[in-house]
């Protein structure tokens, strides 16, 4: 019989004995010891019947678990078969050759590795206490990094988004479902040589559901990005809330929890610096604003105090006090108002005993001009200036340079009968105080330069609403709601609706009529000295 190794102590011998049945050609199954027969060679078997050994012819052993005869045996005979199996050792591995296990492999000891261990499928590592399940160590003593945890995605095609790996953190619910926690998970961003980018996230279980908590990517370290309702704060040594977000009103604080729109927990504000700039807001893309907000420490109505805000998309300034614009700056227009902004520049004032405007003029030769009206072209059409120390002129182009067709001959006189000098009161004007002057359309088939608008002139107005349709603003023209969508005083999405007309009522400038009374005057005198010539000549002077 084979063995490895030396000898062993004891022979792999079985005997299996059975009492056969009139004509029993068969036989298997547990003998009068209790064994269940069975072998792996044929060759190592022996069968005895009545004592006598049976020859290789007499029977045939090919199963493995059974013996047949070759002719039936007689009733009672006895049938004895000795299995002497050839001597394996399954799963032997050889320490000088190697080798590969076909099974499991238990050991209830320690399992020492001096060489790298190699797995190609998963494994477990189960302790029944809180002792580390794997620990890593390194008894080098150099700078280098150590012990090392590699996690390696070895594709020969990677791509921009591949998954590099993930840590994930699972216990049960009391449901006794497992649940992952929390997790970590490494991935690619970008796999072009020379550009590589990478991304690690972190998500953390909130109500049931995965979400991320933080993320960092090529371009940004993204805090809560699935914009849940948790806030951000930063601790110091002697603040818990140096830095605070609060993710429900998305305000901020420093030094408190407890915000307006932006608050800063301090008493003052220094700023000190060597150079030109001494704080700078910024804001990236357009539609960004950058604010500075006036707080009345009043709590939830802090930002009422005042705002200055610089909007990014259009370039420009605003100026607000409480939740009213005061002041507009842009590259095409200043707007001074308190509600209405129709006009490019709007100064208002509801104090009577008040000057509404004041130009001072503090050159010693008490001239110059205080403003000028320019034309698309750049060329002055007009202004208002200082004559003298106590005298002011309202000024219109009259250049002969500027004019063309210069005609001296024309009948003013007809024109100017044309004219119906009236005297009336103005409706609004509680005294009723009588006046000189004209009615607009009358003058304007006679002088047109001198009226501005058109007779029963009418404009609509209505309502601007933002996209839930609630009412933002009133009474505004559609002309006006156009312009100040144009210049972002309203969002994108609002919408104007009319609501009713209003009256436009029309305007003369009367020194346009002067040139004409002074051409109609120079005719009249022109008559009356030649009907003085005339009286002359009859009276024979």
């Amino acid at each position: 019989m084979p063995y490895i190794g030396v000898s062993p102590q004891f022979g792999v011998r079985r005997k299996h004995t059975y009492t056969a049945t009139a004509g029993q050609t068969s036989f298997s199954g547990a003998g009068s010891e209790g064994a269940t027969l069975s072998y792996k060679d044929s060759n190592f078997v022996d069968v005895y019947q009545n004592g006598v050994k049976l020859g290789d012819a007499d029977y045939t052993s090919t199963s493995g678990t059974a013996i047949v005869l070759a002719q039936g045996a007689s009733v009672d005979d006895l049938v004895e078969i000795i299995v002497f199996d050839a001597f394996s050792a399954a799963d032997t591995v050889s320490k000088a050759d190697g080798g590969t296990f076909d099974g499991n492999v238990t050991m209830a000891g320690t399992l020492g590795v001096t060489g790298a261990i190699t797995s190609s499928a998963g494994a477990t590592i189960t302790t029944a206490d809180n002792t580390a399940q794997l620990t890593l160590k390194s008894t080098d003593a150099d700078a280098n990094a150590g012990p090392l945890l590699d996690m390696k995605r070895d594709s020969s095609s990677p791509a921009d988004g591949d998954f590099l790996g993930q840590l994930n953190f699972i216990a049960e619910n009391d449901a006794s479902q497992e649940v992952t926690y929390a997790e970590i998970t490494g991935r690619t961003v970008d796999v072009t040589d020379g550009t590589e980018d990478g991304r690690i996230a972190i998500k953390t279980m909130r109500n049931g559901s995965s979400r991320s908590a933080l993320d960092f990517n090529a371009t940004e370290t993204v805090f809560n990005d699935d914009g849940d309702d948790v806030d951000f704060r930063i601790e110091s040594d002697t603040n818990a809330n140096a830095f605070f977000l609060e993710a429900s009103t998305g305000r901020i604080g420093m030094g408190t929890n407890a915000m307006g729109d932006y608050h800063a927990n301090r008493d003052d504000l220094v700023i000190a610096t060597s150079g030109s700039t001494g704080i700078t807001l910024a804001a990236g893309g357009s539609g960004h604003q950058s604010a500075i907000a006036f707080a009345d420490g009043t709590g939830d109505t802090e930002e009422a105090a005042g705002l200055l805000m610089y909007n990014h998309n259009g370039n420009k300034m605003h100026f607000y006090v409480a939740d009213t614009e005061i002041v507009k700056l842009s590259s095409v227009n200043m707007a001074i108002f308190s509600g209405d902004q129709t006009a490019r520049l709007n100064i208002e004032s509801n104090l009577s005993s008040y000057t509404t405007v004041q130009l001072k003029n503090n050159n010693s030769n008490n001239s110059g001009i205080f403003i000028i009206f320019i034309d698309d072209g750049g060329g002055g059409c007009g202004s208002i200036s200082q004559a003298s120390g106590t005298t002011v002129s309202f000024n219109t182009s009259s250049d002969y340079r500027l004019k063309e067709n210069v005609n001296y001959d024309f009948d003013a006189t007809t024109r100017l009968k044309q004219l119906k000098p009236v005297r009336f009161n103005f409706i609004a004007d509680e005294t009723n105080t009588a006046q000189d002057g004209f009615l607009a359309h009358e003058v304007s088939d006679i002088v047109p330069i001198a009226v501005v608008g058109s007779k029963d002139g009418t404009e609509d107005i209505g309502e601007v609403r933002d996209k839930d349709k609630n009412i933002v603003d009133s009474d505004v023209t559609e002309s006006q709601f156009t312009e100040r969508k144009r210049d972002e005083v309203y969002k994108s999405d609002y919408t104007w609706t009319k609501t009713s007309t209003k009256e436009v009522h029309q305007q003369i400038d009367h020194s346009k009529l002067v040139p004409l009374l002074t051409k109609s005057l120079q005719e009249a005198l022109t008559r009356i000295e030649k009907l003085e010539a005339e009286v002359k000549a009859l009276k024979g002077e």
